[in-house]
């Protein structure tokens, strides 16, 4: 059947066409319709669900977040118009005649907006990221790297940017033969059509890298400091959803294989993604149970355990030995700031591990006194 000849007729002229064309135009359109409308299903409901469950809406990274949706639910719209236009048409794709087509350039300005909107798109996810990697080096202890690592991100968005609108220019000077037949393109260098998409996977690899560091680093700071620990099952969630890996591995899958869709679905994960890996990137790991989300909803400890008692007692204990640290409710009440501040000077050494053991070993003594005099008082009664 895929070698029969299909013979039509247009403008006087007689066509042979054979139905294996015919599949490979449908089949390859219709992979391209099916990324972007479960893109835009996808976007619409991450956008619910980040207004429900978002404690912050006017945060920088919840409007960043908001803004890379939109953009990507404009763009996907913007290319399934283009698939439902002219342009995909099968007397177009066997003629390449415009005179076929009755508005030329109303499909033209589709094709290039559907192009186009991605460099808005590409600047807020870049912007995402550099606010996260801003938002995970915090402590005072990684200052200087800080400050380096958003530097050098911050010039890499530029070029990126800076690249993709070159390529979106050459795109549509490019495109214009699509309803100019005579139009003749100017020089465009060869790079213009994957060296933009290349930095652009590069970024997202070295953020999913510096996030994979925060994990470590976190695993690494509550065995010192003494904290639960995070469990296998609670790794694997982090580092499969919130470290950007399963993005960084279909775009690096999009540069060693044919499939021009692939780069799609990395984009449209990398962006999904951005809600995640923010609340990672802003999570402390320094509470007593160990938490990947900032707008953590359910608490898994109770107030009333003795290992809260023992921590809150070995945290005030510690405020002791400090020079710096101010006495007030900050630290009673368990603020997350006074917390950090406390993490940040146990690294600088400030104090020694032995007598951070030594203040566990006071929280403990309190926790049995407390422990007898309850007993006391239930004897008693």
């Amino acid at each position: 059947m895929s070698t029969v000849l299909l013979n039509f007729t247009l403008s006087g002229e007689t066509y042979s066409l054979p139905f294996a064309q015919i599949d490979y135009y449908h089949s390859y359109f219709m992979k391209y319709a099916f990324v972007y409308g479960t893109a835009i299903g996808s976007c619409i409901i991450t956008v619910i669900m980040m207004w429900i469950c978002s404690s912050k809406k006017t945060s920088p990274i919840f409007i960043l977040n908001q803004l890379t949706l939109l953009f990507m639910l404009i763009r996907s719209t913007l290319f399934i118009a283009y698939l439902r236009g002219p342009f995909t048409a099968m007397s177009y794709m066997v003629l390449f005649d415009s005179s076929t087509i009755s508005d030329p350039y109303q499909a033209y300005q589709v094709t290039v907006a559907a192009s186009a909107i991605e460099i808005p798109l590409v600047t807020c996810i870049q912007l995402s990221l550099i606010y996260q990697i801003f938002t995970v080096f915090r402590t005072q202890k990684f200052k200087q790297l800080k400050f380096i690592l958003v530097g050098i991100f911050c010039s890499l968005a530029v070029v990126i940017v800076a690249i993709y609108i070159y390529s979106i220019v050459a795109f549509a000077d490019e495109s214009k033969v699509y309803y100019e037949p005579t139009h003749q393109a100017g020089y465009y260098a060869s790079w213009s059509s994957n060296l933009p998409f290349t930095l652009f996977s590069a970024s997202v690899i070295a953020s999913s890298t510096i996030f994979i560091f925060k994990l470590v680093m976190a695993i690494r700071s509550r065995k010192i400091l003494g904290l639960k620990q995070f469990g296998p099952f609670h790794v694997l969630v982090i580092m499969s959803t919130q470290t950007m890996i399963i993005p960084s591995v279909l775009l690096i899958i999009g540069f060693t294989t044919d499939s021009s869709y692939t780069p799609t679905i990395g984009m449209l994960i990398t962006v999904l993604s951005l809600p995640l890996s923010s609340m990672w990137a802003f999570s402390l790991n320094n509470n007593s149970h160990p938490t990947s989300s900032a707008l953590s909803l359910i608490s898994r400890s109770s107030s009333g355990s003795s290992e809260n008692t023992a921590i809150s007692a070995a945290i005030n204990s510690y405020s002791m030995f400090t020079k710096t640290q101010k006495k007030g409710p900050d630290l009673e009440n368990g603020d997350a700031m006074a917390e950090r501040k406390l993490e940040d000077q146990y690294f600088e050494g400030t104090n020694s591990e032995a007598s951070y053991e030594m203040q566990l070993e006071g929280a403990s003594l309190i926790d049995r006194k407390n422990d007898s005099i309850s007993v006391k008082s239930e004897s008693v009664k």
